[in-house]
This record gives structure tokens, C-alpha cells and sequence, in this order.
């Protein structure tokens, strides 16, 4: 029998059972996401790009782009199969993230600097720098500011809206060893190794000629295969939840 702190919160949005419309609207928009990273994906080696460095490790960084192409596929046929708003939501949360990791992975930020502002039809003095004395700067128009200002919070919105809605007990699955929380638990964790390897304890090596830029891509491709992995189980499972041996009041963690 479970305690009281335990029961999930059924009356919340979250668990409550999918209706048509919701996951039409997911699938589609999960489905245009897919088709538009693809699309760049496969565009973007014919756009030469200013300030932009070309990384050595080709594979691996290929091999980490088909890795989030797979995750954002994997939310579109999770958004299909599960059964309540948790899991839609944890799908929706997956497919934003995987989108921004792709065009980060292609380098797409830099397209809003001024030598690469005209691709999208704006003139350099209407890109964005992405530094805090730009942001600072008195003479910067504060109405670009602000228009920045409010395309960058509409994506963090996008990206921490469903998750934060999702209401999902993290802590409490990844103890009980849920696949879904743990894998996501270690692809973030692989990320954050790969980070620290390079760009922290590589750049304290770097005088020394050690140079760990190719333990960094290792970390970050291992750290993508358990994210996509992870969403892979999303859709299987029809939800975050193991469902074997469930009930149906323990199948939404609330």
C-alpha cells in the first residue's frame, strides 16, 4: 500500500488521460521540428558560416547529430503512444531540447552574429552578441534588446514550460532505478563530463600541449545515445514509468 505522500497527484493536470487534440497538436509539432532539424541538418554544410571553427573529431560529432535526430524521432512516436499528459509533456520538453542541441551541434547561433546576420535577412546592426558588454552597452539600441531579450525567453519558456509542468518525481524514480529518470540522469551527467574535460580542465592543460577535446566528444556522444535511449523508452512504455507490476495509480508519478 502506498502512503499518502506517495500517491501521485491525480487531480493535476499532468495525470490526467490524453485527449485527441493535445496529441495532435504534439505529434504535429514534434513531427516539424524533426523535418526542419533534418532539413537544416543537411543544408547547413552548404552555408559557410563566419567565426566558426571546424572541429577535427568529423565521426564523432556527425555520430552526436544523428543521435539528437534519433531523440527528436523518438518524441514524435512517444507523443503518439502515451497514455496521460506527463508523458506527452516529458516528450514535448525531450524533442525542444534535442532541436536546440541539434542547431547547437551545427553551430546555428552564430548565424545571429553580425558577419552571418544577412542569411536570415537582417542587417548587422540588428544581430545580437553574445556577450555581456553588448547587453551593457548604452548605445545599443534598447528596443533590439529587448526584441532578443523576448526571442530568448520564448525558447527557454519553450524548453522548461513542459518540463516544469510535468510535475515529475525525479529524485524518488531515479531511487527506485526507473530507466526513463536514470537514463536521462546519465546522458546529462555524460554532458557535463564532457564539458568539464574540455572546456574547464582542458583549458588548464592546454599550455602543457594536452589536449582533450577528443574526451570531450566521447562523453558528449555517450551523453546523447542515453538521452535518445531514454526517449526511446518514453515511447515503448507509453509513459516515463516502468509499466510492469504497476497500478494503475502508480502508471503517472504526478
Amino acid at each position: 500500500m502506498h502512503s499518502p505522500t506517495d500517491e501521485p497527484a491525480r487531480n493535476h493536470p499532468s495525470a490526467r488521460p490524453l485527449g485527441r487534440l493535445p496529441r495532435a497538436l504534439s505529434v504535429a509539432g514534434l513531427s516539424g521540428l524533426l523535418l526542419l532539424a533534418v532539413w537544416v541538418s543537411v543544408e547547413r554544410p552548404l552555408v559557410q558560416l563566419e567565426n566558426v571553427f571546424t572541429e577535427k573529431w568529423y565521426f564523432l560529432e556527425k555520430a552526436q547529430l544523428v543521435a539528437w535526430l534519433a531523440l527528436i524521432a523518438s518524441t514524435v512516436a512517444a507523443a503518439a503512444r502515451v497514455r496521460a499528459r506527463q508523458g506527452l509533456l516529458l516528450a514535448l520538453w525531450l524533442g525542444v531540447a534535442g532541436s536546440l542541441a541539434v542547431a547547437r551541434e551545427l553551430d546555428l547561433h552564430a548565424v545571429l552574429n553580425p558577419p552571418n546576420i544577412h542569411i536570415i535577412g537582417l542587417k548587422p546592426e540588428q544581430a545580437v552578441h553574445f556577450r555581456i558588454d553588448w547587453w551593457d552597452d548604452p548605445s545599443v539600441s534598447l528596443l533590439l534588446k529587448l526584441g532578443w531579450g523576448g526571442v530568448f525567453l520564448a525558447i527557454g519558456a519553450a524548453l522548461l514550460a513542459p518540463f516544469i509542468a510535468a510535475r515529475y518525481r525525479w529524485v524518488r524514480r531515479i531511487w527506485r532505478k526507473e530507466p526513463f529518470p536514470c537514463l536521462i540522469a546519465g546522458g546529462l551527467m555524460m554532458l557535463f563530463l564532457g564539458y568539464i574535460s574540455d572546456d574547464v580542465i582542458g583549458r588548464a592543460l592546454r599550455e602543457s600541449g594536452i589536449r582533450l577535446s577528443g574526451v570531450e566528444e566521447v562523453f558528449e556522444l555517450m551523453g546523447v545515445v542515453l538521452l535518445a535511449t531514454a526517449a526511446g523508452v518514453l515511447a515503448i512504455y507509453r509513459g516515463p514509468d516502468r509499466p510492469s507490476g504497476a497500478t494503475s495509480g502508480d502508471s503517472v508519478s504526478g
